[in-house]
């Protein structure tokens, strides 16, 4: 193989990885509706993206330099995976732009999330595995295994969510712990599951409750009750209203949403109505703790200020556990991937 086509393999490599950002990006974006205008690359996902990237251009463009031999035996595999990850990004962001209308969940957790990401990840997978390569070539391996390459882009994720599952454990900075003349306008009580028989599950009971502490003690003015609902059930919303009737509250002290169905639509909600329609300057949002930092995140990204409270759920060590890991998991398909 002569060198121009190492040259050109190689400039098709870079191409692929900066069009696996661009569209990246603009699906992130074009999904939740943002413009261009509304980019940056200070938010924690874009810039992960974007580390991710810099990371693995600069890799690829050691190993030309100083191991030419080594990046020419490979230099197909690299334009094949960078493809492969071109066309999950694709699929995944096309995937995650429409409504599908699947309402089934998989424990607990929407359908159409699980194949938004699994898709996506065939994207963040090869983009690891090219990574894994390139360091066995860089350290010049006698032998290149891929099945260890395999595991490297395995341990890459492992550490992503290592690093995800610490964050959602930290305790999130409420500024009713810092500030106890602090008074918001609104609680909004973030939607959970309905068990049978329209009853609130111990995790929403748990959160409205907490909106009645806020609100019978003056920290909060109204309460914002939000949630959609299952085929066949009251909304999330409805049976927090019924609950909470069972406390001293004024009812035209409470709001009831009933179509939001996930933790960025609740957000989202909260920008359009509550901040934009109804200028709303404080608002709190009430929820689980290892909840709220991926709330803060999703707030973030749609440049809304707001505030948290964390119920007072109490759960047993392992059941903790688990619904971390899945808050890690959500955390990090919504850093890389803005899945809704």
């Amino acid at each position: 193989m002569k060198k121009v086509n190492i040259d050109k393999s190689f400039t098709a490599f870079v191409i692929l990885q900066v069009l696996q950002i661009v569209v990246l990006y603009f699906f992130k974006y074009y999904a939740h509706d943002f413009t261009l205008s509304e980019f940056s690359f200070l938010k924690t996902g874009n810039l992960l993206n974007l580390l991710l990237f810099l990371f693995l251009i600069s890799t690829a463009s050691i190993l030309r330099v100083k191991r030419v031999e080594s990046y020419k035996r490979f230099s197909k595999l690299f334009i094949i995976l960078s493809i492969t990850g071109l066309i999950s990004i694709i699929g995944g962001g096309v995937l995650n732009s429409i409504n599908t209308g699947i309402e089934a969940t998989v424990l607990d957790t929407p359908f159409y999330k699980i194949y938004n990401a699994v898709v996506f990840n065939v994207f963040q997978f090869s983009q690891f595995f090219i990574i894994g390569l390139l360091w066995e070539l860089l350290l010049d391996a006698k032998k290149v295994i891929l099945l260890k390459s395999a595991y490297i882009a395995l341990f890459l994720g492992i550490t992503f969510f290592g690093f995800a599952f610490i964050y959602v454990s930290l305790p999130t900075n409420s500024i009713f712990d810092t500030n106890e003349s602090f008074k918001a306008d609104y609680g909004v009580v973030l939607g959970a599951a309905v068990w049978k028989v329209n009853q609130p599950s111990p995790i929403l009971k748990s959160r409205i409750e907490k909106a009645f502490d806020l609100y019978d003690s003056k920290k909060i003015s109204k309460i914002q009750l939000t949630g959609s609902n299952a085929p066949g059930e009251k909304s999330e919303a409805e049976v927090a209203f019924n609950y909470l009737m069972n406390f001293k509250v004024n009812p035209l002290d409470v709001r009831i949403e009933k179509n939001t169905k996930s933790t960025i639509e609740q957000i989202n909600f909260i920008k359009s109505y509550l901040i934009v329609k109804e200028s709303v300057s404080k608002i709190v949002v009430i929820s689980d703790e290892f909840h709220l930092s991926r709330v803060l995140e999703q707030a973030s990204f749609y440049n809304v200020n707001i505030d948290v409270a964390a119920s007072g759920l109490k759960l047993s060590a392992e059941t903790l556990v688990y619904y971390k890991a899945r808050e890690a998991l959500g955390l990090l398909n919504f850093w890389f991937f803005a899945v809704k």
